[in-house]
Protein backbone atom coordinates (compact mmCIF):
# COMPACT_ATOMS: atom_id res chain seq x y z
CA UNK A 1 0.00 0.00 0.00
CA UNK A 2 1.40 3.39 -0.93
CA UNK A 3 0.95 6.56 1.10
CA UNK A 4 -1.29 8.01 -1.63
CA UNK A 5 -3.71 5.09 -1.60
CA UNK A 6 -6.24 5.03 1.22
CA UNK A 7 -6.58 1.76 3.06
CA UNK A 8 -9.46 -0.44 2.01
CA UNK A 9 -9.69 -1.50 5.66
CA UNK A 10 -8.13 0.10 8.73
CA UNK A 11 -8.04 -2.28 11.66
CA UNK A 12 -7.78 -1.10 15.26
CA UNK A 13 -6.52 -3.56 17.85
CA UNK A 14 -4.98 -3.75 21.32
CA UNK A 15 -1.23 -4.23 20.82
CA UNK A 16 -0.73 -4.80 24.56
CA UNK A 17 -2.65 -8.08 24.14
CA UNK A 18 -0.21 -10.81 23.08
CA UNK A 19 -2.98 -12.88 21.48
CA UNK A 20 -4.31 -9.92 19.50
CA UNK A 21 -0.85 -8.87 18.39
CA UNK A 22 0.02 -12.39 17.23
CA UNK A 23 -3.11 -12.48 15.08
CA UNK A 24 -2.48 -9.09 13.54
CA UNK A 25 1.16 -9.99 12.94
CA UNK A 26 0.06 -13.15 11.09
CA UNK A 27 -2.33 -11.20 8.86
CA UNK A 28 -0.08 -8.21 8.21
CA UNK A 29 3.02 -10.36 7.67
CA UNK A 30 1.29 -12.81 5.38
CA UNK A 31 3.03 -13.09 2.00
CA UNK A 32 -0.40 -12.56 0.45
CA UNK A 33 -0.85 -9.26 2.35
CA UNK A 34 1.64 -7.37 0.19
CA UNK A 35 -0.27 -5.26 -2.27
CA UNK A 36 -3.49 -5.51 -0.25
CA UNK A 37 -4.67 -2.13 1.03
CA UNK A 38 -4.94 -2.93 4.74
CA UNK A 39 -3.78 -0.71 7.58
CA UNK A 40 -3.20 -1.69 11.20
CA UNK A 41 -3.47 0.71 14.15
CA UNK A 42 -2.67 0.03 17.79
CA UNK A 43 -5.47 1.76 19.68
CA UNK A 44 -3.08 2.41 22.58
CA UNK A 45 -0.99 4.68 20.33
CA UNK A 46 -4.09 6.60 19.18
CA UNK A 47 -6.80 6.17 21.86
CA UNK A 48 -9.10 8.77 20.29
CA UNK A 49 -8.79 7.40 16.74
CA UNK A 50 -12.38 6.15 16.62
CA UNK A 51 -13.97 8.71 18.93
CA UNK A 52 -15.75 10.30 15.95
CA UNK A 53 -17.57 7.01 15.40
CA UNK A 54 -18.48 6.70 19.08
CA UNK A 55 -15.89 3.98 19.72
CA UNK A 56 -13.65 4.20 22.77
CA UNK A 57 -10.24 2.71 23.42
CA UNK A 58 -11.95 0.36 25.88
CA UNK A 59 -14.30 -0.84 23.12
CA UNK A 60 -11.27 -1.81 21.01
CA UNK A 61 -9.68 -3.55 23.98
CA UNK A 62 -12.83 -5.66 24.12
CA UNK A 63 -13.40 -6.33 20.41
CA UNK A 64 -11.46 -5.93 17.19
CA UNK A 65 -12.70 -2.95 15.12
CA UNK A 66 -12.22 -2.33 11.41
CA UNK A 67 -13.28 0.68 9.38
CA UNK A 68 -13.93 0.04 5.70
CA UNK A 69 -13.39 2.45 2.80
CA UNK A 70 -16.96 3.75 3.15
CA UNK A 71 -16.39 4.59 6.82
CA UNK A 72 -18.48 1.74 8.22
CA UNK A 73 -17.26 0.34 11.53
CA UNK A 74 -17.18 -3.47 11.63
CA UNK A 75 -16.82 -5.09 15.03
CA UNK A 76 -15.82 -8.55 16.26
CA UNK A 77 -16.44 -11.43 13.90
CA UNK A 78 -17.62 -8.99 11.19
CA UNK A 79 -14.20 -7.30 11.34
CA UNK A 80 -12.46 -10.65 10.97
CA UNK A 81 -14.63 -11.61 8.01
CA UNK A 82 -13.77 -8.31 6.29
CA UNK A 83 -10.03 -8.80 6.90
CA UNK A 84 -10.07 -12.43 5.77
CA UNK A 85 -12.01 -11.53 2.62
CA UNK A 86 -9.10 -9.29 1.57
CA UNK A 87 -6.33 -11.84 2.16
CA UNK A 88 -6.24 -14.59 -0.46
CA UNK A 89 -4.93 -17.27 1.90
CA UNK A 90 -7.73 -16.53 4.42
CA UNK A 91 -10.55 -15.87 1.94
CA UNK A 92 -11.98 -19.35 2.43
CA UNK A 93 -12.63 -18.46 6.10
CA UNK A 94 -14.61 -15.39 5.09
CA UNK A 95 -16.70 -17.41 2.62
CA UNK A 96 -17.34 -20.10 5.22
CA UNK A 97 -18.33 -17.65 7.96
CA UNK A 98 -20.70 -15.80 5.66
CA UNK A 99 -22.99 -18.83 5.86
CA UNK A 100 -25.80 -17.88 8.26
CA UNK A 101 -25.55 -20.59 10.93
CA UNK A 102 -21.75 -20.59 10.91
CA UNK A 103 -21.69 -16.79 11.18
CA UNK A 104 -23.91 -16.94 14.27
CA UNK A 105 -21.85 -19.69 15.88
CA UNK A 106 -18.58 -17.92 15.09
CA UNK A 107 -20.00 -14.68 16.46
CA UNK A 108 -20.97 -16.40 19.69
CA UNK A 109 -17.56 -18.08 19.97
CA UNK A 110 -15.84 -14.76 19.31
CA UNK A 111 -17.87 -13.02 22.01
CA UNK A 112 -16.91 -15.65 24.60
CA UNK A 113 -13.24 -15.46 23.65
CA UNK A 114 -13.32 -11.65 23.55
CA UNK A 115 -14.83 -11.50 27.04
CA UNK A 116 -12.07 -13.66 28.54
CA UNK A 117 -9.28 -11.93 26.60
CA UNK A 118 -10.57 -8.53 27.69
CA UNK A 119 -10.72 -9.57 31.36
CA UNK A 120 -7.26 -11.16 31.11
CA UNK A 121 -5.80 -8.02 29.54
CA UNK A 122 -7.34 -5.82 32.24
CA UNK A 123 -5.83 -8.13 34.87
CA UNK A 124 -2.45 -7.97 33.13
CA UNK A 125 -2.61 -4.16 32.99
CA UNK A 126 -3.44 -3.94 36.69
CA UNK A 127 -0.66 -6.37 37.54
CA UNK A 128 1.78 -4.36 35.43
CA UNK A 129 0.71 -1.18 37.25
CA UNK A 130 1.65 -3.04 40.41
CA UNK A 131 -0.60 -1.16 42.76
CA UNK A 132 -3.95 -2.83 42.14
CA UNK A 133 -5.41 0.47 40.95
CA UNK A 134 -7.56 0.74 37.89
CA UNK A 135 -5.35 0.21 34.88
CA UNK A 136 -6.04 -0.38 31.24
CA UNK A 137 -7.70 1.70 28.58
CA UNK A 138 -9.89 3.74 30.92
CA UNK A 139 -7.11 4.63 33.35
Amino acid sequence: MTDEEPAKLRTYYNASCPVCTAGIRAYSGSPEASGVRLAWQDINAAPEALAGQGVSQDDVWYRLHTVDAEGRVLVGIEAFIAIWAELPEYRWRARLLRLPLLRQLAGLGYEVLAFFLYRWNLWRAKKKAGDGSTAGPSA
